[in-house]
């Protein structure tokens, strides 16, 4: 990774310090053909207003001003004879506009080159005027000497930095393996450590921490459902071998055994709907139901529940209402046998659990564009500290486990909610239990 971090800086550099160094030239190049053509004007305007002696003048005070024939001047007369400037003796004929020529055929032993910029003068003078290439090629050597120690030291410090930043990265990465390896073993508790920096690997180390502490509480839970349904199941089946015994007994004394049979089915029918509801629920969280999701109508929901269990709720001493907007008005996507029975187990909770002349009312509301649907009891509700358990499967208020009930009703609920994306809230009614299921429009 360092290697090729460091090529990569290199030829980055490369790349735009030749691009620099041509595009530097180019301005160069630029700029020294507009000073020679600046000066050519200025001699071409001294021959128009003051005639060849003003132009011989001017010429002189350009030499004398210039070193080691660093310009190059030159006056050619009509008859192709020169009167003027520091070269005296042509071996070339220059053409019109830009060109370029060697010292040597200009009669100068220099040895270097010149632009030069020839043009004529009223039709009658050759006025050409020269730089040296050596004065554009010094700051093009400068430049491109700059350039080459800063490749190189970019080259050492990407090389360098490189190594750094690929040895601090794996310095984390092993401590993600490190991590990895000891849960594998079974070592739950373990977690990536974070550095505080706000990078890719950071984030990577928080979203692998928060599936570890999600794997953690599957296992715990699945832990806990073992132990619930192990003990779930040991006392009814404990009961059912009483039972069965009991009946055996009563058989070979010839006595009558229908209410041992009674026993027995009431028994395995409670197992059964241990199953049921598990299955149930294991069918909600595979979330295969979400695709036959439909708009829901919240208030005719709502008056199903309301013609299912008014006269249920009176039969038991309590007074069932609901209240919701005019049919259509609040629509829920979701899926409405699901949802029906996750109100039906908040509002059988609450008649079954409530003393006798109770207030159980279903009510719903659109608050922040949300859907708030609410069961409400005034019975005596559940202690704050409990209101996280009690969604747990097969957990209990009571732990000594004597009650009817699989358990897993609001279990249940709890699959919905999450099966539509539904906030599940639980709070204190002063007195009772208040249960809000919250749904995003």
């Amino acid at each position: 990774m360092a290697l090729t971090y460091a090529v990569l800086s290199m030829v980055a550099v490369f790349l735009a310090g030749t691009a620099t160094t041509q595009l530097l030239k180019w301005h160069l190049a630029r700029h020294r053909d507009r000073e020679i053509h600046a000066v050519y004007r200025v001699l071409a305007s001294t021959y128009i207003d003051g005639g060849t002696a003003n132009l011989v003048s001017t010429l002189n005070a350009y030499i004398q001003q210039t070193l080691e024939h660093s310009w190059l001047f030159i006056a050619i007369g009509p008859g192709g004879k020169v009167f003027g400037g520091n070269v005296h003796a042509l071996s070339l004929e220059i053409p019109q506009g830009w060109s370029t020529a060697d010292g040597a055929q200009l009669g100068l032993s220099t040895g270097m080159r010149y632009r030069l910029y020839s043009g004529t003068v009223h039709g009658k003078l050759r006025l050409v005027v020269g730089m040296k290439f050596q004065q554009l090629g010094y700051l093009g050597r400068l430049v491109q000497t700059n350039f080459e120690w800063a490749f190189f030291a970019t080259m050492l410090f990407a090389i360098i930095g490189g190594s750094l930043i690929a040895q601090r990265m794996q310095r984390r990465f092993d401590a993600v393996r490190k991590t990895m390896d000891q849960v594998a073993q079974g070592e739950l508790t373990m977690r990536v450590p974070l550095t505080g920096h706000n990078d890719d690997i950071e984030r990577l180390s928080g979203d692998l921490n928060s599936a570890l502490d999600r794997l953690a509480a599957s296992v715990e839970a699945m832990q806990q459902v073992s132990s619930d349904i192990a003990h779930d199941l040991k006392t009814p089946l404990g009961r059912l071998q009483m039972s069965v015994a009991e009946a055996i007994r009563k058989q070979a004394d010839s006595l009558s055994v229908s209410e041992e049979l009674e026993s027995v089915a009431l028994e395995v029918d409670q197992i059964n709907r241990t199953f049921d509801a598990l299955l149930r629920i294991a069918q909600i969280e595979g979330g295969a139901r979400k695709a036959s999701f439909k708009p829901v109508d919240v208030t005719e929901m709502i008056t199903t529940l309301d013609e299912i269990y008014r006269e249920v709720a009176r039969e038991a001493g309590h007074t069932f209402s609901v209240a919701a907007p005019p049919d259509g008005t609040i629509n829920i996507l979701g899926d409405r046998e699901l949802l029906i029975q996750m109100f039906a187990n908040l509002i059988e909770n609450s008649i079954t659990h409530c003393p006798h002349g109770s207030t159980i009312r279903c009510s719903a509301a659109v608050y922040s564009d949300a859907v708030w649907i609410t069961v409400t009891d005034n019975g005596p509700g559940i202690p704050e500290s409990e209101h996280a358990h009690v969604l747990r499967r097969f957990y209990r208020l009571e732990k000594s486990r004597t009650s009817s009930g699989t358990g897993l009703g609001l279990s249940l609920v709890k699959a919905v909610a999450d099966l539509h994306g539904a906030q599940l809230r639980l709070d204190a009614a002063h007195p009772g239990l208040m249960v809000t299921v919250i749904f995003a429009r």
